[in-house]
């Protein structure tokens, strides 16, 4: 988690509370607007470090690393050779059905 995210929870954090203390100064009718414009501040300023500093990808996980082993591995040379065998083989059978 780098420092930007960290500040921009600080601040959100801040902002909530000076929101609520804005909320409980009016309540009590003696509402400080300086309050509500320095929660309001802060909320936006730890919204703008989370967003612009997104957090870092998560490492991948470990669960299927062995068909991902699989797939990235390449081909032996015969089997690929065998497919294409195959596919010639089925090109010329579906060609004869047709006359």
């Amino acid at each position: 988690m780098s420092a930007w995210r960290k500040a921009g929870g600080f601040f959100i954090g801040l902002g909530i509370f000076l929101l609520v203390l804005f909320v409980l100064s009016d309540s009590a009718q003696q509402p400080d607007f300086g309050i509500l414009a320095g929660g309001f501040g802060c909320f936006v300023v730890g919204g703008f470090f989370i967003v612009t500093h997104p957090a870092p990808e998560p490492p991948p996980s470990p669960r299927f690393r062995v068909f991902k082993r699989r797939k990235d591995e390449p081909k032996p040379k015969h089997e690929q050779k065998e497919k294409s065998d195959a596919s010639t083989r089925d090109e010329d059978e579906k060609s004869r059905k047709r006359t």
